[in-house]
């Protein structure tokens, strides 16, 4: 736990890595202090192990409510009331380890939940059962009455408006391919540029009703379909149906 609330308060000091010291004094049975940690006076100490760009956009995806709507909903134990606050939660695959880490620029709370035998837990199904609820209260009480402090941009981080689905460039107003737009970060130099296209004359399988294999010839049709690119260059199709599984914890 102590080294992955170190870790978390990485993104907490923009990008600079400041070492725990749960010994702050040692003091013997006549009160001499025998060590002290005395910290540095300097607002900004540590190794820097990450730009603050990055850092920062991290802090602001982790602390976007909406991005986690269809998850945990608008009201979870990861939304602090009038606060803005980044969290994350965690689970291992066999339920054995609950976690849920989160941060403002003050403070760092790490929780974790399990059996102290290393058995897994029957009636955890996330993080946000288990050690979700006991961050909130902390979390909660160590921002009671103090004012909002979101963590500040940097110069390095620009915003820009995008399509909500492709993140590409909104075509020019008026065009029949006009999409939803939002605002998003950026670092300077990794913004798009090339436009939107919106609808898209694609390949189609006739029995899937998706994108159809680059190598197929027979049982295809031709739709105009939104498709999306990904970093790796793989095609996917938005409009097209998709299984949608249940999950089963």
């Amino acid at each position: 736990m102590l080294e992955m609330a170190q870790a978390y308060g990485v993104f907490a000091n923009n990008g600079y890595k400041i070492n725990l010291h749960p010994i702050l004094k040692i003091l013997d049975n006549h009160g001499k202090v025998l060590d002290e940690y005395n910290p540095p006076s300097s607002p900004i100490f540590g190794r820097k192990v990450l730009p603050e760009g990055v850092a920062f956009i991290i802090s602001d995806i982790l602390a976007d409510n909406n991005a986690r709507l269809a998850e945990f909903g608008p009201n979870s134990s990861l939304k602090i009331a009038n606060q803005v606050v980044s969290a994350k939660t965690g689970t291992t695959n066999d339920f054995r380890d609950n976690w849920t880490f989160g941060y403002t620029p003050d403070f760092v709370v790490a929780s974790w939940v399990g059996n102290n035998d290393n058995t897994p837990m029957s009636n955890i199904a996330s993080g946000i059962t288990g050690a979700a609820p006991i961050w909130h209260d902390i979390m909660t009480y160590l921002l009671k009455d103090k004012a909002p402090h979101p963590i500040s941009r940097p110069p390095s981080i620009i915003q820009k408006r995008v399509c909500s689905v492709s993140g590409l460039i909104p075509p020019p107003d008026g065009t029949s391919n006009s999409c939803e737009t939002r605002f998003e970060y950026f670092i300077k130099g990794t913004e798009p540029y090339k436009v939107d296209p919106g609808l898209q004359n694609v390949r189609i399988d006739k029995t899937t009703q998706d994108l159809a294999s680059p190598n197929q010839t027979d049982n295809v049709e031709n739709k105009d379909e939104i498709v999306v690119t990904d970093a790796t260059g793989q095609n996917y199709c938005v409009t097209c149906p998709h299984p949608n599984p249940t999950p089963n914890p």
